[in-house]
């Protein structure tokens, strides 16, 4: 991908080494820890489940990206009780996820 390459190493500190989204919390049964490749094929229970994680080329549909945002389609903004993610990682991740190949 020709995005922000700091996008892997930003999500595993602020979601997956968060306690949080780590192989062994896994809050709402979402753990970020295992790599981007996992998260494509991985569902998110958020806005009643059936949310995919990362949908390659379209961050608005990637879970990942929509629940750090501002104003999340449903539920909390993530960090969850942290803080949130500033401007500049937020566009990062979304900029990574429409550059992965569809």
């Amino acid at each position: 991908p020709t995005g922000c390459a700091e996008a892997p190493a930003l999500v595993t500190s602020k979601c997956a080494n968060a306690g949080c989204h780590d192989a062994n919390s896994k809050q709402a049964g979402l753990s970020l820890a295992s790599g981007w490749e996992n998260m494509v094929r991985g569902q998110a229970s958020a806005c009643g489940g059936g949310a995919s994680v990362l949908v390659p080329g379209d961050p608005d549909a990637s879970s990942v990206y929509t629940k750090v945002t501002a104003t999340p389609p449903c539920n909390n903004r993530m960090p969850l009780g942290g803080q949130p993610l500033s401007d500049t990682e937020i566009a990062c991740i979304r900029d990574f996820i429409a550059a992965l190949t569809p």
